[in-house]
């Protein structure tokens, strides 16, 4: 959820929960970049109900 929140907050990007997990996992420090060079993350799953949506990243408003 806290993917969904960056993404929709910096990029106005919507993503749904299994569309964000790679984004998840670099955010939540769960993946050793070591010393690599780009990194890429692949987005999906735009099509996502309004409303849950709103719910999901509603859980960690500041």
């Amino acid at each position: 959820r806290r993917a969904m929140r960056w993404l929709y907050d910096r990029h106005g990007l919507r993503a749904e929960p299994s569309g964000a997990i790679g984004l998840a996992a670099l955010l939540g420090g769960r993946c050793d970049l070591g010393r690599t060079g780009d990194v890429v993350v692949v987005l999906s799953g735009r099509n996502v109900d309004e409303s849950a949506f709103r719910e999901w990243i509603a859980v960690d408003s500041p």
